[in-house]
């Protein structure tokens, strides 16, 4: 077969020959078709996420917003926390500890630096690894990784769900792999998962809303489609539209959000939809190039084109006198393809792009991180603690109320004392006035005004707001430890650090879900570097590669290699950087490396200066001493 396919290539035919992936051809054009069964099936599953949206918005307000912002009815009249407590006479006062414990929960996670780490399955390729894991650093901070990171771990820790999304475009004139952080409030998720991989998931998505101009800038490939994008949203297409002054932010926007309706009347709202798909499909190989493609079993021209091709060469290998067994034909293989399939969407379900996905293993841009998702439930690290926030400032008010209750006692007046011409409220105003005078009229047999002081009743608000405050440490894990509060007298050294190692143990399970999260977000970046990076760019980036090409490797394998990648503490934090200088110290007073090695090695902020200086000085002594002028003959 291989003697005969050399003379076989002038039997192939003229036609078009399809694309890799015919799905391709349905891209990157407004097409006018609607979607609208898929749009309501996505807005049922938004729907099925109220409660959790509920209990997060709770747990946001307790954490950063109005402690005493709950909706209650008394009388038939609704209102807020604090407007009851105020018309009681009362201070509404709180003391937010859950603030606090947020706060030490994301610190201890986000004081490893976590950085990802690619090793090569092969051994003797590590060095590909090492140029993968720069470039990856390098996308991190461009994508400046530490700060996402600060919010989804304060949405783990706070609402339960943090959502990132990895993808290739053109931002700020820079082509690249971009991590955009996802409102957890916005996303659209398969309510029927069970699995803490996410491995029976069906549908993701999220809706966002966006200016016009953007809108055109990422839908509109020709005058037609940005004239079809006009007519979808007329409103927000018009020049003189200006942004709604109204628009609230924080929880309040978060408690107003609507599926269909955006925020602000001058934007656009976009729907973004990832589903999982089952497409009959054919294999095709062509045994005459050795050529793979993928064509839909729908695809009729094309699938009508192999069949004439293949009656085209089988006649003329037999005019050749080939068996037809010999005749390279283009082999046909039907198989269900299962793939993930992305359409942006209109309010009015009109398809404004839609396309399979590009990554590797062909799954979708987000990565999700839940906590506990036991049974499929979604629920933030501290919702417990709020009840017991709710008690700690109960008790505070309770414990305010009582103290100027006590302080200021009660003061007992006989109506006779009233004079006729004012009211008890004015009488009563004017006795307590810091520089009023009363003038009453004595009668006989009436007593004088009198204040009567409440005898001092023992109330264990104190024990209570202590009581409450260690519920509340005991729920969330979050001890005096963990937040780095000095040891009350009399704790030796050895029991606070056991203490200190006890509370992260309540927090590994939390820290375990993270780092997996941070493991897939790595992956799929990694997979779009290896996309559409090319061999000029990781050399810009990586430094010079060109003699890492060893053993007759293309450096295409760098991008083409599978890894095993790993999230690991970021070798930029002080410990790490001790450890490593203290090690090469030893191997130094060991004659094992040289001074320029422990230099070049180690990390010292003089390190490359002082390599420079003495690069400097072995040259001149190398050249040797410069000979003077010689005296010049007046």
């Amino acid at each position: 077969m291989a003697i005969q396919t050399k003379g076989m290539r002038r039997l192939r035919g003229t036609a078009r020959r399809g694309p890799v992936n015919t799905v391709t051809e349905r891209r990157g054009r407004i097409s006018g078709e609607q979607d609208v069964q898929l749009l309501e099936r996505a807005e049922r599953c938004w729907e099925n996420m109220t409660e959790f949206r509920r209990q997060a918005e709770r747990c946001y307000m307790f954490t950063y917003g109005d402690q005493w912002g709950e909706l209650i009815t008394v009388d038939g009249k609704t209102m807020t926390q604090r407007e009851y407590i105020t018309r009681q006479g009362n201070v509404a006062m709180q003391s937010n500890q859950i603030k606090t414990k947020v706060a030490s929960i994301v610190g201890s996670i986000l004081k490893a630096q976590y950085e990802p780490v690619a090793n090569a399955r092969d051994r003797n390729e590590q060095q590909y690894g090492e140029i993968m894991t720069t470039l990856l650093q390098a996308n991190m901070t461009r994508n400046n990784s530490l700060l996402l990171q600060d919010a989804f771990v304060t949405d783990l820790v706070v609402r339960g769900l943090c959502v990132s999304r990895e993808v290739y475009e053109r931002r700020n004139g820079v082509e690249d792999t971009w991590t955009d952080y996802c409102e957890p409030f916005r996303m659209i998720l398969d309510s029927g998962m069970t699995d803490p991989n996410f491995g029976d998931m069906t549908l993701i998505g999220r809706f966002c809303d966006e200016p016009f101009q953007i809108m055109a800038e990422r839908f509109a490939r020709s005058p037609e489609d940005y004239e079809k994008l006009r007519n979808i949203y007329p409103n927000q297409a018009d020049v003189f539209v200006m942004p709604d002054i109204d628009v609230k932010s924080g929880a309040d926007s978060i408690s107003m959000l609507d599926f269909r309706e955006p925020d602000d009347r001058a934007k656009c709202r976009v729907y973004e939809i990832w589903t999982k798909e089952t497409r009959a499909r054919y294999r095709v190989h062509d045994t005459n190039d050795a050529s793979l493609e993928i064509v839909d079993a729908d695809d009729t021209e094309r699938l009508r084109w192999i069949r004439e091709e293949n009656t085209r060469r089988k006649a003329e290998g037999r005019r050749l006198g080939w068996a037809d067994s010999e005749i390279p034909l283009i082999e046909t293989d039907y198989f269900l393809d299962s793939f993930w399939y992305c359409r942006f969407l209109a309010p009015d379900g009109t398809v404004l792009w839609e396309g399979e996905s590009t990554l590797a293993d062909r799954s979708h841009p987000f990565s999700i991180c839940a906590t506990p998702f036991s049974g499929g439930r979604i629920q933030g690290f501290i919702t417990d603690a709020v009840d017991h926030q709710i008690l700690i400032n109960r008790a505070i008010v309770l414990q305010d109320w009582l103290t100027r209750f006590q302080a200021k006692g009660v003061v007992v007046v006989p109506k006779q004392l009233v004079p006729d011409d004012m009211t008890e409220m004015d009488f009563a105003q004017s006795y307590v006035s810091m520089d009023g005078m009363l003038f009453i009229d004595a009668k006989p047999g009436v007593s004088m005004p009198a204040v009567l002081q409440n005898a001092a009743v023992t109330f264990p608000t104190t024990q209570l707001i202590e009581q409450y405050m260690k519920m509340m440490k005991e729920s969330t894990g979050v001890t005096d430890a963990l937040q780095g509060k000095t040891p009350y007298s009399g704790t030796s050294a050895a029991l606070y650090a056991q203490q200190t190692e006890n509370s992260t143990t309540s927090l590994f399970s939390l820290v375990t879900r993270f780092r997996s999260f941070l493991e897939n977000m790595a992956g799929k970046k990694m997979k779009n570097i290896g996309l559409y990076y090319d061999t000029e760019r990781v050399a810009r980036i990586a430094g010079d590669i060109s003699g890492l090409s060893s053993e007759g490797m293309n450096l295409n394998d760098i991008l083409e290699m599978d890894y095993d990648l790993a999230v690991k503490e970021s070798t930029e934090t002080p410990v790490y950087r001790m450890v490593a200088n203290d090690t090469l110290m030893q191997m130094f007073l060991a004659q094992a490396v040289t001074a320029e090695e422990v230099l070049r090695f180690g990390y010292f902020p003089f390190g490359d200066r002082l390599l420079q200086a003495r690069a400097r000085a072995a040259q001149e002594q190398a050249e040797g001493p410069t000979q003077p002028p010689a005296p010049q003959e007046v």
